[in-house]
């Protein structure tokens, strides 16, 4: 298809076209009037007409496993909190990533204000490029089931680590393909558990597509919880987070199991955007180079045949090459977030604009890794990292919303080196004139024998610290 700079006439009318129904992305609006080759501009613009008057897309795949979960009985240990202004760590906080893949979870993490020690990965190229990012953090580049809690200390003890955090491997457990309970995938998380046993965080985080809450009518999802509560995390919580809602320009919902020692609540963070604000795609590639490689950063995609060009710009958006494929070579929606990011051998999703596959850093982008996040490997081996990973800007709310019960134990509301409870409160008093909240809190150690009461300020995010968690 020959490509030319739009004429002033052709800009106008686009320009009215964008303004009039406010559905087309920014991002190509702006390259339109800088006056760059922009492929297939007109193309889109029919598309997106195309868009308006048929097809829709289908968000609401795991909404019904949601909305299913969350109408079950009440977790009075789920706790919200606002992540707009997060709280500053009071120390250094450790983490291990299991499971780390190229590194989504640690980045997320560590930009939220937490310390990456250890991470374990089995896939050496995943391992290098963790390495590369993370070049201060530990390694263990082989089974897990291999994995010693003191591998990564000098002296070989074991150190206060402040949260474990990971996803076993997950597809056993997807919708999206065949899910099979006796898959050995499955079982990983057994080990996830064992490490926890021996280290023992604060706070644990395992991350899991939706549908493990599902899966064997819900008997996976109970073993899970029962499998923490045996090693001293009785009341683990779980739900289900759209990344769209925390400023990822991609709709990919995970389900968030979290569980802490102390008897504390467990946080999680409160949607930042409500579905009209959700961030296109646009606002994450539309700067990118649409017809140059740059190696450099792993912006590099699938070159095809003229022939099979030919076959990708008759795509509209929604619409796949392949009927036999579900998520891959589909043809994204302009204006509104990437459907979920997956590799399939190549066969990424389609660009909205352009008649190729998006690239490793346009994927890597609308995954929020940042541009001097670089991945080791081949292109498609870049992909398939990028593919399989968690979010970092999903992560790092995550992470933002433990900050606060990090600090309460780091202050010793909750002594860390004991396996205490809040058994009970017996005053306290409600500050109008500020948001403090004093109280008397008298707290029991695992033999029964009290402690001595401690008198603590807590800030607004800790009123319900005073329920009786017993």
């Amino acid at each position: 298809m020959i490509r030319r700079k739009l004429t002033k006439p052709e800009k106008l009318t686009i320009e009215t076209n964008i303004q009039s129904e406010n559905t087309l992305g920014y991002g190509i609006f702006e390259l339109i009037m800088k006056g760059k080759n922009t492929a297939n501009t007109l193309f889109a613009m029919e598309n997106h007409a195309y868009t308006n008057r048929k097809k829709k897309p289908n968000l609401g795949r795991y909404e019904k496993i949601r909305k299913e979960f969350e109408s079950g009985e009440e977790d009075l240990f789920k706790r919200f909190l606002s992540v707009t202004s997060p709280e500053k760590p009071l120390k250094e906080y450790k983490f291990f990533d299991l499971f780390a893949g190229c590194g989504g979870m640690t980045q997320g993490l560590f930009q939220a204000g937490l310390q990456p020690v250890a991470a374990v990965e089995i896939n050496p190229i995943a391992c290098a490029t963790h390495k590369k990012n993370f070049p201060n953090c530990f390694i263990h580049n082989k089974d897990i089931r291999e994995f010693n809690p003191t591998d990564w200390t000098r002296d070989g003890s074991i150190e206060e680590i402040n949260v474990i955090a990971g996803g076993p491997p997950c597809q056993g457990f997807s919708v999206a393909g065949k899910r099979d309970p006796n898959d050995e995938r499955n079982r990983l998380f057994w080990e996830f558990v064992r490490i926890v046993k021996e280290i023992k965080p604060w706070y644990v985080v395992l991350e899991n597509v939706p549908g493990i809450l599902t899966m064997q009518k819900g008997q996976v999802y109970k073993t899970i919880l029962g499998a923490f509560a045996d090693i001293g995390y009785p009341n683990m919580s779980v739900n289900v987070l759209e990344s769209a809602t925390f400023g990822v320009p991609q709709f990919r919902p995970r389900a968030i199991f979290i569980a802490n020692r102390f008897g504390l609540p467990n946080p999680y963070p409160n949607p930042q955007l409500t579905p009209d604000r959700y961030l296109p795609i646009e606002s994450a590639i539309s700067d990118l180079p649409p017809d140059t490689a740059r190696p450099e950063i792993n912006h590099e995609w699938t070159r095809h045949s003229q022939k099979m060009t030919a076959r990708i710009s008759k795509v509209p958006p929604g619409g796949s090459l392949y009927e036999t494929f579900f998520d891959a070579w589909k043809r994204q929606y302009p204006g509104i977030p990437s459907m979920t990011i997956k590799e399939n051998h190549g066969g990424t999703h389609i660009h909205p604009y352009l008649d190729r596959v998006i690239s490793a850093r346009e994927m890597a982008r609308l995954q929020t890794f940042p541009d001097s996040f670089i991945f080791q490997g081949t292109m498609k081996q870049a992909m398939w990292q990028i593919g399989n990973a968690v979010p970092p800007r999903l992560a790092e709310v995550i992470g933002c919303a433990l900050i606060p019960f990090l600090n309460a134990i780091n202050i010793e509301v909750i002594p860390s080196t004991s396996n205490a409870t809040l058994f009970s409160v017996f005053s306290f008093s409600w500050h109008s004139a500020r948001p403090v909240l004093s109280a008397s809190i008298k707290i029991f150690n695992s033999k029964g024998k009290s402690t001595v009461p401690v008198l603590r300020a807590f800030s607004a995010n800790f009123p319900f610290l005073l329920i009786p968690l017993v």
